[in-house]
Formats: C-alpha cells, structure tokens, sequence
C-alpha cells in the first residue's frame, strides 16, 4: 500500500453529510424540442402512410372499388366478408335479378379460392340458372356474350385483387352486354 500511495500527493478530507451540498439540476432540453420531435415525427409518419396508401393497388375497401368505376354497386356487406349472411345477400341479388327478367346468371371470381363461396351462393337460388367464372384469362365468348338478360356478379378477394384486375374484369364482362348487378368484397 505504502509503495502504492508514494506517488500520490495532496491530501484527504473527510467529507460527511453535512457538508455536502446537492447543486441544482439543470436540463439541456426545453419542451419546446420535444414539441418539434414529435411533430416532425408525426408528419413524417402521415406522409408515409400517404405513400402506402397511394402505392398499394390491392382493393380491400368499398371507396377502392369505386376508384375504379364510380357506377359499381357494392353488393352485401360494405366490409369484406365471406360468411353467409354475404352469400344471402348474394343470393337475394341474384333472386331480384331473376324477378326483373333476367334468364341467368354468371359470379365471376377473381381469385381461384372464391369459388367455392361462389358455388354457395349459387345453391341459394337453384333456378337463377347461373354458372361460375374464373379468371378473366379462362373467359368464353358465351361468358362475354351474355346479354341484356345476363346479371352478372364479380367477386373481388380483399387484400388480394388489385384494381386493374377488376377494371379489366369489368371491361370485359359488360362488352358483351351482361347486365352488371355490382361487386362483393370477400375476406
């Protein structure tokens, strides 16, 4: 210890309790910094929600499908759905059309896992007369061709179909004439 200490010079004073005294804490940042932080924060955050919003093509709203066609009815449920009280409302689509003097019916769907429900819906009204399409590159010239007296539905798969998937749907089914009843949003 005493070899340790040689080189050490100066001298020790006991410091107790009393005679410490705690400065004031003084701080580096005003709230005004912290304003400007999170308000740049925010900002930046809203534009690149913006961003994502504007890119993404995929439809999963009813404002999305109207960005495409502003005539489109939407069909059932506003939110995507696919449990039965959207094939009843399918249904009762269909059922009305029939009722108004269509003599058949065509559910185009525009993802491959939406035919099933398709075919659900179908079994709801057996005498709509109706068949199921698939993608818009299978498509017959019976199917474009339906006519006036053709209702059509299209089944768009939420968070999957893009918007110029259903432009083009749409473009083609009703060339032929087939009378657009509207389109449903499925989850």
């Amino acid at each position: 210890m005493q070899a340790s200490t040689s080189g050490v010079t100066g001298e020790l004073i006991l410091v107790t309790s009393e005679s410490f005294v705690q400065g004031r804490t003084t701080a580096s940042v005003t709230a005004s910094t912290y304003g400007f932080g999170f308000g740049v924060g925010l900002i930046i955050g809203l534009l690149l929600a913006l961003q994502l919003a504007t890119l993404d093509k995929t439809i999963r709203y009813p404002w999305q499908v109207r960005r495409v066609n502003l005539s489109v009815p939407i069909l059932g449920s506003p939110m995507a759905r696919a449990d039965d009280a959207q094939s009843t409302a399918l249904a009762g689509a269909l059922e009305h059309a029939k009722a108004q003097g269509a003599t058949s019916a065509m559910i185009h769907t525009l993802d491959p896992s939406l035919t099933d429900f398709a075919h659900s819906v179908i079994a709801k009204v057996p005498q709509a007369n109706a068949l199921v399409s698939g993608s818009s590159d299978g498509l017959t010239v019976n199917q474009v061709a339906g006519g006036n007296t053709r209702s059509l539905i299209v089944l768009v798969k939420a968070g999957r179909t893009t918007r110029s998937e259903l432009s083009e749907a749409l473009g083609l089914l009703t060339a032929g004439g087939n009378r657009l009843l509207g389109v449903a949003l499925i989850s």
